[in-house]
């Protein structure tokens, strides 16, 4: 099948489109670390060893160990009092990452959230927990 100029250039038009379109919505998705957190918490030990955050705007939650002491970062989130999944990161500067792709909240609604250190000999292995009460709205 034979294609003419000027089909040619619509063709070469439509693709050189939707490549811009297609690389503006790749390069314009948030990554974590662009994100702007509207919640912050910290663990309640004296030299807190782990942080959860939370971006209500695409559902972002993050935890992060942020202290070289052995332990572990562990976050849990809850809807309607159970929870409903939990972020591991151990290790310095390591952090795990969610969003709505992954965990959709409801919009308009309280979310529980809830940081410990891991890595204890307790029951749960759990120390050192700070909980609260965030608004996704």
């Amino acid at each position: 099948m034979k294609i003419g100029k000027a089909s040619r250039r619509i063709l070469s038009a439509a693709v050189a489109g939707a490549a811009i379109v297609c690389g503006t919505l790749l390069t314009t998705a948030p990554e974590a670390s662009a994100v702007t957190w509207k919640y912050t918490m910290h663990t309640d030990d004296g030299d807190p060893g782990a942080v959860i955050k939370f971006q209500p705007s695409g559902d972002y939650v993050q935890v992060c160990d942020i202290e070289a002491d052995g332990k572990g970062a562990f976050g849990v989130v809850y809807l309607n009092g159970d929870p409903y999944y939990n972020l591991i990161a151990g290790g310095k500067g390591n952090c795990a990452t969610t969003n709505a792709n992954y965990h959709n909240l409801p919009e308009y609604k309280t979310i529980a959230f809830k940081i410990c250190l891991s890595g204890y000999s307790t029951t749960s292995g759990l120390k050192y927990c700070d909980s609260a009460a965030w608004y996704n709205g």
